[in-house]
């Protein structure tokens, strides 16, 4: 049955008003989009304008070069993008030590404090980066938990009743900075965050990759740092080494030349890198013995002489340590090697030689000269023994033109055995300057001193006799020098015993204490020498006058300074032959005293 127009009336203005609350409804939500699409949009910007400002940051991080303007920066860049209003940016060492720290939203009283305040145990830092504490990649304590108590943390800024989310201002968040390796080398203290809410894992994100990049920069920047260093160190080590330092690449060119080896070899750094290293030595077989060498042994040589040639033309040999380099594979790419000049060394092996040869000549001499000086005195004084018979009148010579000619022979023979002398002290102390010239074809000579003039005291043996007969111990290891002095004494009125060494005139100053008047002693005799004599002398009998004479040119023993200190009072015959005058006035001096 139709409807009446009432009717369809009344079911349009139904379907009006439906249609009506259908768009009213459409209307609220599309209002409550565009709200939420503006809400969407200022966070986009702010999240936009936040990574923006981090990587900005990032950027500035690259080109700063200290550590404590790295903290700094991230820690700006932190509360620059209205992530939190503080931030603290600390770089650990092993331990957990602190190395350096960055500030950003703290008063320079709080920066002060902080610094001041001890460091965290590394066992808190292990609970506080633990897995109870983790949200996302972060450790979040809340102010309600005991731990947080434990931590001493900088006061925050805000009020309870100015947060609007639920953030308290003893909350501490602590995100990590991770190495390429993934280990922790420090941590961003935050706090007071600018949207009032507690962490989580989404709102992390931006500031855990911020700290992420932050991270790897500060770890790069401090590995190329601390490559510079290392680099600068060994620069300046090679600079300061005194020996020569040559590296090569696997193609045998030069990538390192020390001052020194511009020293000692004459050239310049720049002149030489990245030339071949054969340039530097003496010959192309060298740098094959030596790559030889390291090769058949176990990659290096140690001490090895090789022949360089300077820039300057000159070849000499240096002492040559050298390896080759090998990278991860075994596979070489290039050489390093340190080498002493050998010239100084060389120079003073020379020198070495040279002072064992003149040392084996002069023990030579010095043994000779004691033996030749022995006999020489036995000569002379066999001599003065005869001069005395002409003196006296045990000899009588109807001739008088004999005992002069016979005179004159006594006094040259006296002369040259004197020169002679001369002669073997020169040759027992030569000059620096000692000049050898040529003697026969082939045979060369010293040139000694031309000077060798004598003086010879002449002898009067009345005046050299004694008004009293004195006792006298002759000592010496040598029969001709021993009897000949014993007789010169007897022939002057003197009582004389002998004693063939050292310690025979012990035993006879013992067993006769303050018998002799005076002991004449050669320094150097067997069983005792004369420094022992002197010794037994002045402890058996001090009022006994000691004479020393030695043979030698010096003292080996030292005993004439060792006697001369402990009260040696009578003249020292310091060198054989002597005259026996010098003898008889020495005696008459010391005796005649007594």
């Amino acid at each position: 049955m139709p409807f009446s127009e009432q009717e369809n009336a009344g079911k349009l203005q139904k379907r009006i008003e439906a249609l009506e609350s259908e768009v009213n409804s459409l209307r609220k939500a599309i209002s409550i989009a565009h709200q939420d699409s503006q809400v969407l949009r200022r966070e986009f910007s702010l999240k936009r304008r936040q990574m923006v400002t981090l990587f900005d940051t990032v950027a500035k991080i690259t080109e700063t070069d200290t550590l404590k303007e790295q903290l700094d920066l991230v820690a700006e860049g932190v509360v620059v993008a209205n992530l939190f209003r503080r931030a603290i940016i600390s770089i650990f060492a092993n331990g957990y030590e602190r190395v350096d720290v960055g500030y950003a939203g703290l008063t320079d009283k709080e920066i002060e404090a902080h610094r001041n305040k001890p460091p965290t145990p590394e066992i808190l830092w292990k609970r506080i980066l633990s897995e109870e504490n983790k949200v996302g990649n972060s450790y979040y304590v809340p102010h309600d938990i005991p731990l947080n108590a434990e931590i001493s943390g900088i006061k925050s800024h805000l009020e309870i009743e100015n947060i609007a989310g639920n953030w308290r201002p003893s909350d501490m968040l602590f995100i990590p900075l991770i190495s390429v390796e993934g280990d922790i080398i420090g941590v961003m203290s935050v706090d007071d965050p600018y949207d009032g809410r507690r962490p989580s894992v989404e709102s992390l994100r931006l500031p855990e990759l911020f700290g992420r990049e932050a991270a790897a920069l500060i770890e790069r920047s401090r590995l190329m740092r601390e490559l510079s260093e290392t680099e600068l160190y060994l620069q300046k080590l090679i600079d300061a080494s005194a020996d020569i330092i040559v590296s090569t690449d696997r193609d045998g060119n030069i990538v390192i030349f020390s001052r020194a080896a511009e020293r000692i070899l004459g050239y310049k750094t720049l002149d030489v890198i990245g030339k071949p290293a054969t340039i530097l030595y003496a010959s192309e077989d060298e740098p094959r013995r030596v790559m030889k060498a390291m090769r058949e042994g176990k990659g290096y040589v140690e001490s090895m002489e090789v022949i360089v040639r300077a820039e300057s033309g000159e070849e000499f040999p240096i002492s040559l340590s050298a390896a080759i380099l090998y990278d991860e594979e075994g596979n070489e790419i290039g050489t390093e090697g340190i080498s002493k000049d050998l010239r100084p060394i060389k120079k003073l092996q020379n020198r070495i030689l040279e002072l064992e040869r003149k040392e084996a000549v002069r023990m030579v001499v010095v043994t000779l000269s004691h033996h030749i000086n022995n006999y020489l005195q036995g000569l002379i004084t066999r001599g003065q023994n005869l001069e005395e018979l002409f003196q006296t009148e045990a000899l009588i010579c109807s001739d008088e033109k004999i005992r002069i000619e016979v005179e004159k022979y006594l006094t040259e023979m006296k002369l040259n055995a004197f020169r002679v002398a001369s002669l073997t002290k020169a040759l027992q102390n030569p000059p620096e300057d000692l000049i050898i010239e040529d003697y026969l074809e082939g045979i060369q000579m010293l040139q000694l001193p031309d000077d060798m003039v004598v003086n010879l005291e002449i002898h009067d043996h009345e005046a050299m006799c004694l008004s009293l007969e004195h006792h006298i111990l002759v000592a010496d290891d040598d029969e001709t020098v021993r009897e000949g002095i014993a007789a010169f004494l007897r022939a002057h009125g003197m009582c004389v015993d002998i004693a063939v060494d050292g310690l025979d005139a012990i035993e006879k100053l013992r067993s006769e204490p303050g018998k002799f008047d005076a002991v004449i002693s050669d320094i150097k005799m067997p069983e005792a020498n004369g420094y022992e004599v002197f010794r037994a002398a002045k402890d058996i009998s001090p009022n006994t006058e000691v004479i020393l004479m030695t043979a030698f040119g010096y003292d080996e023993n030292h005993a004439l300074i060792k006697a001369s200190r402990e009260g040696l009072r009578a003249r020292v015959f310091k060198e054989k032959p002597f005259d026996m005058n010098t003898v008889m006035n020495v005696l008459k001096e010391v005796l005649g005293k007594r």
